[in-house]
Formats: C-alpha cells, sequence, structure tokens
C-alpha cells in the first residue's frame, strides 16, 4: 500500500528532485558575484563594488526562500501522503471480513504494518529533494573550481570523502555505545529499585553486600559505557575542526601560491574559500544518506 501511494505521486516526487537540482545550480550566482565584490574592492572600483554586494545579497536571499519554500512544500506534501496512508490502512483494516482478520492476527502482517509506518517517519522526500541539490551542487561546485586549479578541487575531495568516512565510523561506534548505554542505565535504575523497595528483606537475610556488590559492577558499566561515548563525542567533534581547517588551509596555501604567481586574483581564492562548501556538504551528505 504505501509503495504504490508513493508511485502513484512519482511525479510530484521526481518534480521535487529536479526543483532541488536546479536550486543547487542557482546556489554558484552568490559567489560568483562576491568574487565581483572582491575584486573590485581591491581594484578600488567603488561603484562596481556596491553594485555587486548588493546583487550578492539580493541574490542569496532569493536562492534561499526558494530553498526554504521547496522544502517546506515537501515536507507538508509528504505529511499529507503519510496521512492518506494511514487512513487507507485503517479503513482497509476495519472493511476485512472477521475471518480473514483472525488468520491475519495469526500471522506477522500487523508487525509489518507497524514497522511500515514507523518507517514513514524518516522523512524520505524532503532527503529526495535533498540529494538533487546537493549533487547539482557538488558538480557546479567542481566544475567552478577546477576552471582555476584542479589541485585543490582533487585535495579537497579526497579530504572531504576521507574525513566524512571517518567521522560516520564514530559516528556509528556513538551510536551503539548509546544503545548499551541505554540498557544499562535501565538495569541500574532496576537495581537501584530493587534495593529501596527489598531494602528491609535485603537486611532481614543478611544480603547486603550481595546486593551492594551486584549494584556497584553495574554501575561501574554504566560508568564505563559513558565514559565511552564522551571520548566519542570529544574526538569527533575535535575531528571535524581539524579536517574543516585542514581543508581551509590547504585552500589558502596552494591559492596562496597561484596569487603570487598571478594566476589567481584575491577575489576567485575567496570564493573559492566559499565554494568549498559546495564540494564538503554534498559530500557528507550523499555518504550519509
Amino acid at each position: 500500500m504505501i509503495r504504490d501511494k508513493y508511485k502513484k505521486n512519482f511525479f510530484k516526487i521526481l518534480l521535487l528532485f529536479l526543483t532541488g537540482i536546479i536550486v543547487g545550480s542557482l546556489s554558484i550566482f552568490p559567489m560568483v558575484f562576491i568574487q565581483k565584490v572582491i575584486d573590485y574592492l581591491t581594484l578600488g572600483v567603488q561603484s562596481e563594488f556596491v553594485k555587486y554586494i548588493i546583487l550578492y545579497s539580493l541574490v542569496y536571499i532569493l536562492v534561499n526562500m526558494f530553498k526554504i519554500a521547496l522544502v517546506n512544500f515537501g515536507s507538508k506534501f509528504e505529511l499529507n501522503l503519510n496521512r492518506d496512508i494511514k487512513d487507507e490502512i485503517v479503513e482497509s483494516i476495519l472493511s476485512t471480513k472477521i475471518d480473514q482478520l483472525e488468520q491475519a492476527g495469526r500471522s506477522n502482517v500487523f508487525n509489518v504494518i507497524i514497522d511500515d509506518l514507523k518507517a514513514l517517519d524518516d522523512k524520505l522526500i524532503p532527503l529526495i529533494f535533498d540529494l538533487g541539490f546537493s549533487i547539482s551542487s557538488f558538480i557546479i561546485g567542481s566544475i567552478i573550481i577546477i576552471k582555476y586549479d584542479y589541485i585543490m578541487l582533487f585535495a579537497m575531495i579526497i579530504i572531504s570523502a576521507i574525513s566524512t568516512l571517518v567521522i560516520q565510523k564514530i559516528l556509528a561506534s556513538s551510536e551503539t555505545a548509546s544503545e548499551k548505554s541505554q540498557i544499562q542505565r535501565l538495569n541500574v535504575i532496576n537495581k537501584f529499585f530493587d534495593i529501596i523497595v527489598g531494602a528491609r528483606d535485603i537486611k532481614l537475610f543478611n544480603k547486603e553486600k550481595v546486593f551492594t556488590s551486584e549494584f556497584h559492577e553495574e554501575n561501574h558499566e554504566l560508568t564505563k559505557l559513558d565514559k565511552k561515548i564522551v571520548n566519542i563525542k570529544n574526538v569527533s567533534q575535535a575531528l571535524v575542526s581539524l579536517l574543516f581547517n585542514l581543508i581551509m588551509a590547504t585552500l589558502i596555501f596552494i591559492g596562496g601560491m597561484r596569487v603570487n604567481q598571478g594566476s589567481l586574483s584575491v577575489g576567485a581564492l575567496i570564493a573559492i574559500i566559499l565554494y568549498a562548501s559546495m564540494i564538503t556538504d554534498p559530500i557528507f551528505n550523499i555518504i550519509e544518506n
């Protein structure tokens, strides 16, 4: 049922994906204008500087308003779609004959339906828009940067891809540790509750040492897991900061050499640094999604 509903709305979903590509393509224009702003500023041409800073601001605002409107439309479209799917499921169940319901109850059908309903909360359609935006942003950003210097582009892609995979691996370890921590925290709470409720009987049968030892063991295990989560979180944050600065340092180093050689303007270098997010962000989004 869910798959059929999405198939019926295939062209609307495809349109959203294509508009994501269009918005990703339009996002290049603010970067072009900011390059002009810096170049005219260094040349001392005041009128052109003011002209392009106004154009940059207007285009940036329009592109982002367009993006927000489309993401908002996609989110509401999916909410309406999910509402209709849930309504149809309920209507279908209540219109089913009793003998068929009894037969379905002995199978795994209802569990499958519950799993499918949970899957509806994954917000697939906004992801489709984001994917289209990321693809077009990456391609256009790559074309622009390779026009200036292909070495900078390759350096960005390699560093971004490797760092994203490493960060994803760290996050996966963090999720596993968090799941274990939640289970262990429940064990500690249950043990704590048993001790409070059964304190009289524990003392009556001289089991203080046994329960104290068990509680200490469970609590110590919880502390170990929480410390592991803290370590993973701190390492991942430091790694993200380090890799971002590594990309920036690489761009500034290579770009600075090109500026000294006269093959790159200061405005182009600043624009490339701004273009960097058009390369790095899509790599992270595509690998994550």
